[in-house]
């Protein structure tokens, strides 16, 4: 019995990894790829039940809401300051922190409405691209990146 739920569990782990399995991200090409590129503090984080339903399929899902105030951006144009992240509608989706300071590639574009005008989509970003917490490093890298654009 006990290895029969060795079995599953290692089996369930090895499906929920391979959920979100991509390649190592690539700064230049994704910082290319990217709609917004920025860094910025997380002022308010909190999760909630979203009501989602495409043709005849519905379900209520927790989403999280980020509230990110942007420090510097490196590439797009805002209209504020501030943006809005809407994740956890895939399991690849970022979880952001609140109070901590990030480094953001963001796309308008996200992967089940692709074919919406910018208008109407939201920032999107996901585990497979680099955003990533904000360190020294990492700023010096983006800075380096948007410098040879």
């Amino acid at each position: 019995m006990k290895h029969i739920i060795l079995i599953i569990s290692a089996i369930a782990i090895s499906i929920q990894v391979n959920a979100c399995d991509c390649p190592k991200p690539n700064a230049e090409e994704r910082y290319k790829s990217a709609d917004i590129v920025a860094t910025g503090t997380v002022i308010r984080a909190y999760w909630y039940d979203f009501h989602y339903s495409i043709d005849s399929w519905e379900e209520d899902i927790g989403v999280q809401r980020a509230i990110i105030v942007l420090s510097k951006v490196y590439k797009g144009a805002l209209i504020s300051d501030t943006v809005e992240f809407t994740t956890g509608f895939i399991n690849c989706d970022y979880e952001f922190e609140e109070g901590a300071s990030y480094i953001l590639f963001a796309s308008y574009s996200t992967p089940w409405h692709e074919d919406l005008p910018v208008s109407y989509q939201m920032l999107y970003t996901s585990t497979c691209s680099p955003t990533q917490l904000k360190t020294r490093k990492a700023v010096k890298k983006i800075e380096k990146i948007a410098a040879s654009q």
